[in-house]
């Protein structure tokens, strides 16, 4: 699809801002953050948000729970009311409900396990990578069932939006939300434009990867 060079106004809301596209080589738009049970991460939409409102669509959102650690579960939301400009995300939230069906919106294969160190640092063989296309499950969260995809932890696992619904198109796009407060469990609420501190961030892609990545850490103790 050609994506948008500059901001769009839209009627009752401030200028959007410009939608990015990565380079050959990709981008990061940073970490899951799912450390514990029953966390949600649901920064990755169906279609351009923005102009979904406006055209009176239904929003649908790729939702990745922590199932446990180790395991990541992807689904999809959907939500019909989407607030105005005039309705502030955490105080006004969205109704996102959980689809019945998952497959119908994206598919997800598990490439297999990447690399890891073993022996004094020395890199062990990676297993030969292979398109492993995950079939749904259902899990019961919160008393409710759950249709989902799974994804392991240490795996590299690739999304692509399927594009079989009327309103959807061929990206995925991400709309940066705002930071998770420690352990909290439902995600972050997303950045409304005009909104500056921080700004809102929309990047269209085609598809999404995951991956691990391993650092060290410090901490600061008395």
């Amino acid at each position: 699809m050609a994506h948008q060079a500059g901001p769009v106004v839209l009627p009752g809301y401030p200028d959007l801002p410009p939608i990015k596209t990565p380079s050959a080589g990709g981008m990061f738009i940073g970490a899951s953050g799912h450390l514990f049970d029953e966390q949600i991460g649901a920064d990755i939409y169906l279609q351009d948000i923005w102009q979904a409102r406006t055209n009176g669509q239904m929003v649908r959102r790729v939702a990745v729970f922590c199932a446990g650690w180790g395991i990541n579960l992807a689904a999809i939301q959907t939500a019909d009311v989407i607030p105005g400009p005039n309705q502030v995300a955490t105080t006004t939230p969205w109704r996102w409900e959980t689809a019945n069906h998952v497959r119908n919106f994206i598919a997800l294969a598990d490439m297999g396990q990447q690399f890891t160190a073993a022996g004094g640092g020395a890199l062990a063989p990676s297993p030969l990578p292979h398109e492993n296309v995950q079939p749904a499950i259902t899990i019961m969260m919160n008393g409710l069932p759950v249709p989902s995809l799974r994804m392991n932890w240490h795996h590299k696992s690739i999304i692509n939006n399927l594009n079989i619904v009327q309103d959807a198109d061929e990206d995925l796009h991400y709309h940066k939300h705002h930071r998770r407060r420690a352990k909290q469990l439902s995600p972050p609420s997303i950045i409304l434009p005009g909104t500056y501190d921080p700004p809102p961030v929309h990047v269209a892609f085609r598809r999404l990867v995951y991956t691990t990545q391993l650092q060290n850490c410090r901490r600061a103790m008395q």
